[in-house]
């Protein structure tokens, strides 16, 4: 029994100056840190920020022109609704990959509207995102 006291005591002593240490020495590194920030901070001239400064406003300037001309080509985005194993799919109009899987079922189309399920077979095309998505909303309710 008397060990396990002795065990717990060293064990309460350690515990006492590790965090002694711990606070005493937490304070300095953190006065290390800001000292090492602000000497790093005095080292950079202003001629070097205002270099830096420049070349970041100049990356800027290229990017807004490299957009702009991309802009100024013609992409034409475009998306087909068709029907893919029974089920109405919308594929991205320039690649023809699948763009969306809309789990509407085409069998309740063609039993409700046999001529828009022939027009969604023969793959309806959208110029737009939006009204795609209205069409769909339209075929789904």
């Amino acid at each position: 029994m008397k060990k396990l006291f002795l065990y717990l005591g060293l064990l309460l002593v350690a515990i006492y100056i590790f965090l002694t240490f711990f606070f005493i020495f937490r304070d300095t590194f953190k006065e290390k840190s800001k000292d090492i920030v602000a000497n790093t901070i005095e080292e950079l001239s202003t001629e070097d920020t205002v270099d830096a400064i420049d070349y970041i406003n100049n990356n800027e300037k290229n990017t807004l022109e490299d957009t702009d001309l991309k802009t100024n080509v013609n992409v034409i985005e475009c998306y087909k609704v068709g029907i893919k194993n029974g089920f109405v799919i919308v594929y991205d109009g320039s690649s023809d990959s699948v763009y969306e899987y809309t789990g509407i079922d085409a069998n309740i189309i063609k039993a409700t509207d046999e001529d828009l399920y022939r027009e969604i077979v023969n793959e309806i095309e959208f110029d737009t995102k939006e009204d795609m998505f209205d069409f769909l909303e339209s075929i789904a309710s």
